[in-house]
């Protein structure tokens, strides 16, 4: 038999919620497991409900961009950095596509990036990514706030990895002043 199309509706809805629910629990999880040596479990939940968020709620949503960003990490912890990356890529993309409403969602993918292609040695390509973040950060939040200063760190680190040492210098005085 057909559903109405207020009890599709409903249907519908309790899905969303449901989702919503164990979206959320997943995403708590996936840390636990992950210090408990569990990473191909994080990974396997985590695309799962990447998967589903994404057709159930869309690529923009937040629960969808949470769970990019916790795969990615799951990923890096199998050494699947280049899985990771390329995840990430796929997040920012999508946060790209919701305009000045998804700037905070952009500039934590591309701090996540960034630390991706640190992390595999690509230090070049991360400062770009940490500067857009951490200008994205100063506007949010301010010079001083806990978050700036660790987006100024992570840039410093970067600019050190890459043999900018006069520039990493300067960006951790700055951090030591804040």
């Amino acid at each position: 038999r057909a559903l109405s199309d207020e009890a599709r509706a409903s249907w519908d809805e309790r899905g969303v919620e449901d989702l919503l629910l164990r979206g959320e629990a997943d995403l708590l999880s996936a840390p636990i497991q992950r210090r408990a040596g569990d990473a191909e479990g994080a990974v396997q939940s985590l695309r799962q409900l990447q998967q589903r968020s994404n057709a159930q709620l869309g690529p923009g949503h937040p629960l969808t961009m949470e769970s990019g960003a916790e795969l990615a990490k799951a990923l890096q912890d199998l050494g699947s950095s280049g899985e990771a990356e390329a995840v990430l890529r796929a997040q920012l993309e999508a946060a790209s596509a919701l305009g000045p409403g998804g700037a905070s969602q952009r500039a934590s993918l591309e701090r996540s990036l960034a630390l991706v292609l640190v992390a595999m040695k690509r230090p070049a390509d991360a400062i770009p990514l940490l500067e857009d973040s951490l200008d994205a950060r100063r506007l949010e939040l301010g010079d001083r706030h806990p978050r700036t200063i660790a987006d100024i760190q992570n840039l410093a680190i970067a600019c050190l990895e890459a043999g900018l040492l006069d520039r990493a210098a300067e960006l951790l005085s700055e951090a030591l002043d804040a």
